[in-house]
Formats: C-alpha cells, sequence, structure tokens
C-alpha cells in the first residue's frame, strides 16, 4: 500500500499506524477506504491524549464513549462499535495494546450447571456451537425458576413435574411448532445429563412427551425441481467474484448435498486435487471423504485462482467486502436465497438443495443406503425422509377416488 493521504497519526497510537495499514492492505482494502481508517485511528489517539490514558485503558465501556464522541461531532463514519471501529479495535487488541476483555459471567450455581452442560455437550457430543447456544439458552430460562443446592459438580436439581409443565407450556404459547420441538430436545439432553450426573433423584424421560418434529410435520417433499437448481447455477456469472464464488457453493450444495455449515467451514486444504476427493467435517465431529465431481473442482479451482485475495484465512470462502472474512453458516444459506429471486423462483434455503440432491438420486435408481451414504447419514430413516416424493410424483401411481370421476 502505497503513501496514504489521510490525516498523520500522533499520540500513543502512532507506532501502529504502519502496522495498521499493512494489515488492511493483507484484508483487501483499498487506498481510499484506508485512509478513513488512518483518520479514524488519528482521532481514537488524540482522543487518548485528551483523556490523558494511555491504549491499554481502553476498555469496551470506553470505546462506546468514544463512538457516542463521533456522533456527537457528527462525523460520517465510525459512529457504531460495529464496522470500522471493530476493524481497528480488533487489530489493537490482537496486537495486545488494548485489553482483550471477556463477558462477565456471574457466580452462581445456575450458570456453573449450565457451564457444565455446555462442556459435555462440547466435548463428549461433539455439538455444533450453534447447536450449543441454543441448548444453552433453553436450559438457563428453564433454570431461572430452580433450586439449586450444592457446590462444584456436586449439585441437587430439585424439578417437579409441574415445574416443567409450566416452563413447556409458557415455551408452547409463544413458539413455531418446529422451534418448540427444539425446546423440548434440548431440555431432554439436559435432563438426562442430569440424570447420569446424579443430580436428578429421577429420570424426567417420562415428563417429556415426544414433540412433533420435522418427520411429523411434512409428510412429503416441497417441490424443489433440478430446473430450479439449473436456474440458481444459471443466475451466477463466473465472470465476476461474486458469482464464481456463488457457483461453487451452489454446486456443493446441490451436486454432493452439503450442509451448509460444511461448506463455510471448508479450507484450502480439504481439497485432493490429486486424487479428487473433498474433506468433509460433518455433524457430532465426523470427518468423510467424498468424490470431487470435475464440474464443482472446475468451480472452486477458478474461484480460488481468478478471485479469492484474503491471505489470513484459510477457509475457502470468504466475504466479498473487505475485510474479506470467512462466510458464516447464514451466509451461504443467505447466498442460496439471493440466487433465487435472480432465478425468479421462489426463495428457499440451502437444506432444500440437500433434499433435492437425495431426490435426484433416488430419480436415478440409486439405492436407499447409497443416497445415505453420501448425505452421511447414520439412520435409514432419516435418508428416507431426504428423499420422499413430491406430491405430483404420488399422483402417478394413486388410484382413482371412489366416485370422484378420476379425480
Amino acid at each position: 500500500m502505497g503513501k496514504l493521504l489521510g490525516t498523520h497519526v500522533d499520540g500513543p497510537l502512532a507506532d501502529y499506524t504502519t502496522g495498521f495499514m499493512e494489515a488492511l492492505k493483507n484484508q483487501g482494502f483499498a487506498d481510499w477506504s484506508a485512509t478513513s481508517y488512518q483518520g479514524l485511528m488519528a482521532h481514537l489517539s488524540r482522543w487518548l491524549v485528551q483523556h490523558e490514558w494511555r491504549p491499554c485503558d481502553l476498555t469496551s465501556s470506553r470505546v462506546e464513549d468514544f463512538v457516542a464522541e463521533r456522533r456527537r461531532l457528527g462525523y460520517a463514519k465510525g459512529r457504531s462499535a460495529q464496522g470500522m471501529v471493530r476493524v481497528l479495535v480488533t487489530y489493537l487488541r490482537a496486537m495486545g495494546t488494548i485489553p482483550s476483555e471477556e463477558p462477565i459471567i456471574p457466580c452462581t450455581l445456575q450458570n456453573d450447571v449450565v457451564q457444565a452442560f455446555t462442556m459435555y455437550l462440547s466435548q463428549q457430543r461433539g455439538l455444533a456451537h450453534t447447536t450449543i447456544t441454543r441448548y444453552q439458552a433453553v436450559v438457563e430460562k428453564f433454570l431461572v425458576d430452580i433450586e439449586i443446592q450444592g457446590e462444584k459438580s456436586s449439585f441437587v436439581l430439585n424439578v417437579g413435574t409441574e415445574q416443567v409443565h409450566q416452563f413447556l407450556q409458557a415455551q408452547m404459547k409463544s413458539l413455531q411448532p418446529g422451534s418448540f420441538h427444539n425446546v423440548v430436545v434440548a431440555l431432554r439432553s439436559f435432563f438426562r445429563f442430569a440424570f447420569v450426573q446424579e443430580w436428578l433423584s429421577q429420570s424426567m424421560d417420562a415428563v417429556l412427551l415426544p414433540a412433533p418434529g420435522w418427520s411429523d410435520r411434512t409428510p412429503l417433499r416441497s417441490a424443489v425441481t433440478a430446473e430450479d437448481v439449473t436456474a440458481l447455477m444459471q443466475s451466477c456469472d463466473p465472470t465476476t467474484v461474486g458469482g464464481s464464488r456463488d457457483l461453487a457453493i451452489l454446486l456443493l450444495l446441490g451436486r454432493l448435498g452439503l450442509r451448509a455449515g460444511e461448506v463455510a467451514h471448508l479450507v484450502l486444504e480439504d481439497i485432493d486435487w490429486r486424487q479428487g476427493m473433498v474433506h468433509v467435517r460433518g455433524k457430532g465431529r465426523r470427518h468423510d471423504e467424498l468424490p470431487l465431481p470435475s464440474d464443482v473442482g472446475s468451480a472452486i479451482a477458478a474461484y480460488c485462482q481468478q478471485y479469492r485475495v484474503a491471505r489470513d484465512h484459510r477457509q475457502i470462502f470468504l466475504h466479498l467486502r473487505a475485510p474479506h472474512t470467512p462466510l458464516t453458516t447464514g451466509g451461504v444459506s443467505s447466498i442460496v436465497t439471493q440466487a433465487c429471486r435472480r432465478a425468479g423462483i421462489p426463495p428457499f434455503g440451502a437444506h432444500r438443495l440437500r433434499h433435492q440432491a437425495a431426490s435426484a438420486m433416488r430419480q436415478a435408481g440409486v439405492p436407499l443406503w447409497e443416497i445415505g451414504q453420501v448425505l452421511r447419514h447414520r439412520r435409514v430413516v432419516t435418508t428416507a425422509h431426504y428423499a420422499k416424493p413430491t406430491v405430483g410424483e404420488t399422483r402417478v401411481v394413486a388410484r382413482p377416488w371412489i366416485g370422484g370421476d378420476g379425480r
């Protein structure tokens, strides 16, 4: 990055200017954008001098005060703790210049119980971070009115049937069936963990009746046709950075049936170009090797060779705008939704392409157990759900209704 025309940085942050500008360059920021960041850094350095603070005194609350000062003075940029301010603060924290503050968790028995449960989910169950967060939120709500005794790992939970029923009834009133099903699953997992730990005097399985899940709500698969998938691919312009990236992602979702999170977590080392294989990190810390079709590999190679610019991240798929951070699971699913809008078809999420991949294999005559191997299912009943026929396909074998004139 050449010489910038931004404001000169004086004060306690002056020595970090060159490193920060180099970091912005490595993250793909243009010179004109780096100039704005240099001005922000100069303002923060002057603000520290004004209050007679050192960089190590810059806590999260003082960062908020700095942002409020920029809003009061009418600055057009850096008016929130996100965006530009977050990029600068993240760099300074990585350099050890300002403190890296962790959220303060109150020392209560409820929090000790929740922490032990989440550690179990992560270390022994191998659940994804998003799933653990969802389970944690449910258990934290449930434990608010629960009496807990003991200390360390020797807890006694005074849980009654009526308390469980009241909690579930309150959740049922405010949640959709699918979300309520997730609450029951999370609570059942916690009760089983607590019973094994001998924190509960009796098993609570009989108290938690099964809630309707996805297999109960979708007797027939919604129609996402092969034509829809083709339209999604054709909506991507492979001569642009966004189109090249999106095409590679859609091919991984539609051809291999990968989950959105699995695509987001792919790193450069996961592609074995010589053997034509891709390493997939699935649910429950499961690792699998799948064949990489030539069209999928070509799309990934084209994106990496021509458009992928970040040097600091090993994840394959990155955000288009600087800083070029890795895509999240939600970002991958959002790409599918945007492609639907471009193609002029009703929008759907990334997981529907996994269903379509299973359906395409079934229509091609692939046995159910082989489809399960591709989708990496543990149970054939799960594969059967993914490969369910559409309503239109069942009309071929359905017998006419008696007295219905063939309808």
